[in-house]
């Protein structure tokens, strides 16, 4: 398979090696002409500063002569030492097969001129006081001598680096032409190339779109996309082809089943017609209730009484909200259901502030949550089990406490809670209304449009709290 990677890197591997070999080009020859102009000014600047060394060291030879100092002396060695460096540097730097012999003599004069200084000194030295002052003389005479063979010689480098500068500036002028030319026809390359290159990447990615938007549309009968080369998007294209092929087919399947869960619902439907009317189990239990009260069984009376209201209010419209009042009382029903059951094992404790009592709260919100705390909690103790209720108000939020003594949940435990993936599993537990933990804190915050509504805090063997931070909105 010929990868669009691949191709891409060969298309900008070519267009880097074109655009970097014309920089590369006009940078070398650019890069030719600065250093021939560095070579002539530094054959000027050697000429000049053997000028300027000789006639240094001719002064500081004279100065030791009139002073006799010290430093005379070193400056003249100094100076001596320089003029033999840039005499050293005539030949590899001004030498060249045109000016060889004028070079060669201007070397010799240098040496000269350094020989009859060294003399000078040296007689001076030896107090041959008759002696040195011709040789002073005779060195005065070459120093004059070197300095006119130096303008000589800087005549000769000018009239050089003219016809030089001419040359050198033709030649810069024809590297710009040429330059641009390349530049130019690089870009018209590069500029074809590019055009070739996404009209073959983004012509089938077009189709595509255009297809996948045909199929968001609802439209699935579109034409096939034809796209042969060995490629990522000639891969791309065929797994498309074949998917709206199967979403065909899958739609057809989907439309039958659909169908066929229709009669089935219909049949359910009918089958739950003929089941019991819940009505008539609330008028069942009303009517037990009275008979237990005509025959004096109070306790059976208020257990039937409450567990009818726990029914109905079971059933009642999810969609509606109620007063946390209403939830309160519900909570004491079920209370008072468990209480008989379990006798002193287990305790119940309401106590919620009455300015809180006013809440518009989502129906079945404390119920799940106790059902919890009894269930996971305190159902397993054998003694002493304790559920309360606590509410109060400040002024923004109503807090509502959840406090259970039992058997408490690990982390990964209470993580799971608000789950509501994982609580329906739980939510089968038990006598439960079948309504998790994740649900009810999920409907609290779509009915207050508040995330941060919530938390837990668990110790195992300690217990579990559960807090509920309503905003006052609902007062």
């Amino acid at each position: 398979m010929n990868k669009i990677k691949v191709k891409l890197m060969i298309f900008f591997l070519t267009i880097f090696v074109l655009m970097n070999g014309v920089s590369a080009f006009l940078y070398i020859n650019h890069k030719h002409t600065l250093s021939q102009y560095d070579h002539l000014l530094d054959r000027f600047f050697l000429i000049n500063d053997i000028s300027q060394v000789s006639q240094d060291t001719f002064d500081s030879m004279n100065s030791f002569l009139l002073h006799k100092t010290q430093d005379d002396l070193t400056a003249f060695y100094t100076y001596r030492k320089q003029l033999k460096e840039k005499q050293r540097a005539l030949k590899r730097t001004i030498m060249n097969g045109q000016n060889s012999v004028s070079v060669k003599n201007y070397e010799m004069m240098i040496g000269s001129f350094i020989e009859e200084t060294d003399v000078t000194i040296g007689l001076f030295m030896s107090e041959q006081i008759e002696s040195y002052p011709t040789r002073q003389a005779e060195s005065f005479k070459l120093l004059s001598f070197l300095q006119d063979r130096t303008l000589q010689l800087l005549n000769d480098e000018f009239t050089q680096f003219q016809s030089y500068y001419l040359e050198m500036n033709g030649r810069n002028q024809h590297m710009e032409y040429m330059g641009f030319a390349l530049f130019s026809a690089s870009f018209f390359i590069v500029l074809l190339f590019s055009l070739l290159f996404s009209e073959n990447i983004t012509k089938p990615i077009y189709q595509l779109t255009k297809a996948a938007h045909e199929i968001a549309l609802g439209k699935l009968d579109g034409e096939e996309i034809n796209y042969y080369k060995k490629d990522e998007l000639g891969f791309l294209t065929a797994t498309f082809n074949k998917m709206r092929k199967d979403l065909i087919e899958l739609f057809t399947q989907i439309q039958e089943k659909s169908e066929q869960e229709q009669l089935i619902k219909e049949m359910e439907l009918k089958s739950l017609q003929s089941q019991i009317n819940p009505h008539f189990l609330f008028n069942t239990l009303n009517t037990i209730g009275k008979l237990a009260y005509i025959e004096g069984s109070d306790r059976v009376q208020n257990l039937i009484m409450s567990l009818s209201k726990l029914l109905r209010y079971n059933l009642s419209k999810l969609e509606k909200p109620v007063k946390l009042k209403d939830e309160l009382h519900v909570v004491q029903d079920y209370f008072f259901i468990q209480k008989t059951r379990f006798g002193p094992r287990v305790n119940f404790v309401v106590s919620v502030d009455e300015e809180c009592l006013s809440l518009n709260i989502p129906i079945l919100t404390l119920q799940p949550i106790v059902e919890n705390a009894f269930i996971h909690g305190v159902e397993s103790l054998e003694s002493e089990g304790l559920i309360e209720i606590v509410g109060h108000a400040d002024s923004e939020q109503v807090i509502l406490k959840i406090i259970d003594n039992g058997v408490g949940i690990s982390e990964e435990t209470k993580q799971s809670l608000i789950n509501s993936a994982h609580t329906q599993k739980h939510a089968s537990t038990g006598h439960s209304t079948g309504l998790g933990l994740g649900n009810v804190i999920r409907r609290l915050q779509l009915f207050y449009q508040c995330e941060h509504i919530y938390s837990i805090h668990s110790e195992i063997g300690k217990g579990t709290i559960v807090e509920l931070r309503l905003p006052r909105g609902g007062l």
